[in-house]
């Protein structure tokens, strides 16, 4: 079973596809998702590249470790799932939590990334009563409770009134998540705060920016954009989830970025 067995005792499912002799190519998922949220881009990547995608801890099928965690613990996931599969160096392809797990290995395992996409996402995400507040909302109700609002955010009115069913297949996946596991990677956006090591950032980074995005607004891809040096910007016609409402701009934008030599 393509389970990668973790350091502390936790575990996340993964899986691959495409040439095993291409280059290598890291899907990380939003909170809330699974890894198939990535299939619109598997379908193109799996030509060029070797596509591991896997899920958060707490996500699809990878159980809700014992204890708390903390965003760097979710970069320390990558890198041991690097290891299992004998991969010194990736690129990387994050949204949402997943983007922000990408600024940590960015900067905590410059070695083990090449390019890194990151999508929809934010290096502050205040205020902590918010995220207070979602907690007890799943821990006390499930995730019912969040699915209406969350999908508001995620996408924008019109398609959400075209696309329902695309919509309805994410639901289902933010239904499919433990509160637990939500609740606990909740708990570590909350406590996060990469603003202030976001210049010490070598790599090379596109930042990928909705233009409709209320979860992370435009404003906080630029201020990743403006405090790594290097890092290059593109904008989609995009709520939150923008791999998943606009796959052929996103594919465009981000497999353009990682197939340039």
């Amino acid at each position: 079973m393509p389970f990668c067995e973790l350091s502390d005792g936790a575990r996340i499912w993964y899986e691959e596809a495409g040439n095993r002799s291409a280059p290598p190519l890291v899907f990380s998922n939003s909170l809330g998702t699974n890894l198939a949220m990535w299939d619109a881009q598997v379908d193109e990547a799996e030509a060029d590249f070797r596509v591991i995608r896997y899920d958060q801890r707490g996500h699809g099928r990878s159980p809700v470790p014992a204890e708390a965690f903390s965003m760097e613990r979710l970069g320390q996931d990558v890198v041991e799932l690097l290891d299992l599969l004998k991969i010194e160096k990736t690129d990387f392809c994050g949204l949402s939590m997943g983007g922000m797990t990408g600024i940590v290995v960015a900067r905590d395992h410059p070695a083990r990334f090449g390019k890194l996409a990151l999508c929809n996402t934010s290096a502050h995400m205040p205020p902590a009563d918010l995220w207070n507040e979602r907690i007890k909302a799943v821990t006390e109700n499930g995730m019912e409770a969040l699915v209406g609002g969350i999908t508001e955010r995620w996408f924008t009115a019109g398609f959400r009134r075209d696309h329902p069913d695309e919509v309805e297949r994410i639901a289902e996946q933010i239904r499919a998540t433990e509160p637990a596991g939500y609740a606990g990677c909740s708990a570590a956006i909350r406590d996060m705060d990469l603003r202030p090591t976001l210049s010490s950032i070598r790599a090379d980074v596109l930042v990928l920016i909705g233009d409709s995005d209320p979860s992370t607004p435009p404003q906080d891809g630029e201020l990743i954009a403006d405090n790594i040096a290097g890092a290059r910007k593109e904008i989609v016609h995009a709520a939150h989830l923008s791999a998943v409402e606009s796959p052929a701009e996103f594919n465009r934008a981000v497999f353009s970025y990682f197939r340039e030599n």
